[in-house]
């Protein structure tokens, strides 16, 4: 693939959460190194531009939000192209759509869908190359929004899904066409981790917007278990948790904030053990060789666990909500901690192998 191409990215990045976030990041730095540097992004937010070092320009997101779901799921495939001339001039200037990993297209909301298909619907009537990488696809129903998906990735060039069985079962149900699947890994897996100094017996706890009411106290009560049997308890948040973690700590407990993706990374990685409920949260430990424990509260949440686990066979990761007590995530922690590590070492050893190939992918295009 020739170097000077013209790549525009899009994704479920730009909503101020570090997991989505660090997906674009790492395959902006990755496609840097590799010689990639005429580079826009699709963006709702201008930071990202900041955080990639990279030009940005609007996304689909204010005209879909301004007309409410209602209205965007009667809309079909008659995608009002009059409303995108700016995007539409853009695409049409770039050599490849690159849509960097999320988990925004499944049947869970018809205005996320219109949101991240209209790019690929342009590019595919413009004959763009266009490249799924790390892409998440559950839940998945073979309905109107399972029709409209496939109608959106009917030309897509190459699809490199995250959800390992579960993503080319899904794509399946509404009837794309394997021979472009690829099973992959999530694109934030080899996301480079700056040294994060902790104390000794570190226990990261993430807590997030998925919370329930009746967990807060059973998150407070993990902490004071873990501080009485010898551990440091440390909490975290990835995007906009920061009153609600007031509120589990009690202001009695350590909050890590972080600052940088290599800063997230690296606290990922030099945690003990880690009690999370965010999938990146997990995502980032595997790669760190962290023993990890995820806290899942619906189906989109634990389908990508349950990926993880087909995968894997990991055991001592996933608790749902219903059964979470401060008892239980202790006990399945330290089991985790016992039980996790060499199965962890050869996670990482396959995974490596598998990182990033939608990248891989572009520079064997002539």
């Amino acid at each position: 693939m020739n170097k000077d191409i013209k790549i525009l990215i899009q994704g479920g990045f730009g909503s101020h959460n570090w997991g989505d976030d660090l997906q674009l990041y790492n395959n902006v730095r990755i496609l840097k190194e590799k010689g990639f540097n005429n580079i826009k992004i699709i963006s709702r937010n201008n930071y990202i531009s900041n955080l990639c070092n990279c030009p940005t320009i609007p996304s689909c997101h204010t005209f879909y939000n301004n007309l409410g779901e209602e209205q965007v799921k009667n809309i079909g495939t008659n995608i009002p192209m009059d409303n995108f001339t700016g995007l539409k001039k853009e695409i049409e200037n770039s050599d490849v759509l690159f849509f960097s990993g999320s988990g925004t297209l499944n049947t869970r909301s018809w205005t996320s869908l219109y949101i991240h298909l209209t790019p690929v619907i342009i590019a595919s009537k413009l004959n763009k190359t266009i490249i799924l990488s790390g892409q998440g696809f559950t839940p998945m129903k073979a309905d109107r929004m399972g029709e409209f998906i496939n109608f959106g990735l009917s030309k897509v060039n190459k699809i490199f899904t995250r959800d390992f069985y579960y993503g080319k079962e899904a794509l399946k149900t509404i009837g794309i066409d394997l021979s472009k699947v690829v099973s992959g890994i999530d694109d934030a897996f080899t996301s480079i981790p700056n040294k994060v100094t902790l104390p000794k017996k570190s226990i990261g706890i993430n807590i997030s917007c998925f919370i329930k009411p009746h967990l807060i106290n059973e998150f407070y009560n993990l902490a004071i278990l873990l501080k009485d049997k010898g551990y440091n308890p440390i909490f975290n948040y990835f995007q906009s948790e920061h009153e609600l973690i007031h509120q589990v700590t009690k202001h009695k407990f350590p909050i890590y904030t972080f600052t940088s993706p290599e800063d997230l990374v690296g606290f990922h990685y030099a945690c003990d053990g880690y009690v999370g409920m965010r999938y990146h949260s997990a995502i980032l430990c595997l790669a760190g060789k962290t023993p990890v424990v995820n806290i899942t509260g619906n189906d989109y949440q634990s389908n990508k666990i349950k990926a993880i686990i087909k995968q894997t066979k990991l055991s001592n990761f996933n608790l749902n909500f219903e059964e979470v007590t401060a008892q239980k995530m202790y006990d399945t922690l330290i089991q985790a901690m016992e039980t996790q590590p060499n199965k962890l070492k050869q996670i990482n050893k396959k995974w490596r192998l598998r990182g990033n190939l939608a990248i891989n992918y572009l520079m064997e295009i002539k």
